[in-house]
């Protein structure tokens, strides 16, 4: 232990024993990323492999990438009798195992992945950053592997086992031709949204006069027409991408990932940051892994994730993450920083700067989303400084 402002803290080894003493049999650790809950994990599998060298283990993990994140610290451990398994291929398996360990729990809640639930096993890990009460795996969680411990951000930079980290909200404007647009759909969203009942049951309604092709099927459509037009233009805004390239440019030095949610967007950004790439499900995975072993290395110096490696990417030196664009999913943004805070003896701090277009939805997803934080607010990409 060690003291820190009169008090007494754990180090990180201690904190994982306190989990283990804790862990029963069946439970879930939400655990800040960059704590360590794989390692954690892992020591759980070594406990039990003491106690019977017979017995078996599923890991369940919901991307290739992190697959082989974590066939590469088993086999670099020396782990024995231990499969892992992306989702998809888990939720087929007629398999049986001692402990079943399923990593970001938190995706496994639709009613094709909550079927991992069915494999049989005598305990049971789930291992999550943060849970939404308000989603479907919630209550399953509860059913099969309540919360036993949560080890928050706060604790983990109070204990320094992430790095120190700032978060800056720099808004953005439309350009005078995307206000327009934007004003012209946000007026067509209001008026559909009103006539389908108000905001709270608006999107329910649409779609059930859509699938029952009721008479007011015409509004339904014209509120769904401009929720993905909004939002395309929210994703897509123009001034996000010169203010990417202004803050990259400012800070050249750093290792960066940017996180967006189009495809178009992401390409418009790759072409005008130099050492850079993109990321995205659309990719051929030979070049996938290319450009991540490029970014680890340090030939490229900037990642570019379309909907991907939200979760899962353990780059320590990667010290600058540009959010683009998001939702109000406060999960999103906790695995998103997640990404750049992790402990690197080179780095002395990260930076995390989320782009939002003012005045818009944009800006409301951006404070739904940081309920967990304090941002400093930004006027201008130099205030970074």
């Amino acid at each position: 232990m060690k003291m820190m402002n009169g008090l007494i803290m754990n180090s990180k080894d201690e904190r994982q024993l306190q989990i283990l003493k804790k862990y029963t049999g069946a439970g879930t650790l939400i655990g800040a990323t960059g704590f360590g809950k794989t390692y954690t994990a892992l020591k759980i599998i070594q406990k039990s492999l003491i106690k019977n060298k017979n017995h078996n283990f599923i890991v369940v993990v919901p991307t290739v990438n992190l697959k082989e994140q974590w066939e590469n610290q088993i086999n670099k451990l020396k782990i024995t009798n231990t499969l892992v398994y992306v989702i998809n291929t888990a939720c087929a398996l007629n398999s049986e195992c001692t402990l079943l360990i399923l990593d970001e729990i938190h995706m496994y809640g639709g009613d094709v992945f909550s079927n991992v639930f069915k494999i049989k096993y005598k305990y049971i890990l789930g291992l999550t950053a943060t849970l939404d009460k308000d989603s479907n795996i919630y209550n399953l969680i509860n059913k099969y592997c309540p919360v036993f411990d949560e080890v928050t951000l706060e604790e983990c930079r109070n204990n320094n086992w992430v790095t120190n980290y700032k978060v800056y909200n720099l808004s953005v404007d439309f350009t005078k031709e995307e206000a327009s647009k934007y004003n012209k759909i946000d007026y067509l969203y209001r008026k559909s949204e009103y006539a389908l009942g108000g905001r709270f049951v608006a999107f329910d309604n649409a779609n059930y006069h859509i699938k029952n092709q009721t008479e007011h099927k015409s509004v339904a459509f014209m509120y769904l027409n401009a929720v993905k037009q909004r939002r395309s233009l929210l994703i897509n805004a123009q001034n996000k991408i010169k203010a990417i390239q202004e803050i990259t440019e400012l800070l050249p030095n750093r290792k960066t990932l940017v996180f967006c949610e189009s495809i178009d967007f992401a390409k418009e950004v790759n072409d005008l940051l130099p050492k850079s790439t993109i990321y995205h499900s659309k990719v051929n995975k030979k070049i996938k892994d290319a450009s991540l072993e490029q970014f680890k290395n340090g030939e490229i110096n900037t990642m570019i994730s379309v909907k991907a490696l939200n979760a899962g990417l353990d780059i320590p030196d990667c010290s600058l993450g540009i959010i683009a664009s998001g939702n109000s999913k406060t999960i999103d943004d906790v695995q998103r920083v997640g990404r750049v805070i992790r402990v690197n003896e080179d780095k002395e701090n990260s930076i995390i700067i989320n782009l939002f277009v003012k005045n818009t939805q944009d800006e409301i997803w951006l404070q739904k989303r940081q309920l967990h934080q304090i941002p400093i607010p930004i006027q201008k990409v130099q205030d970074i400084l």
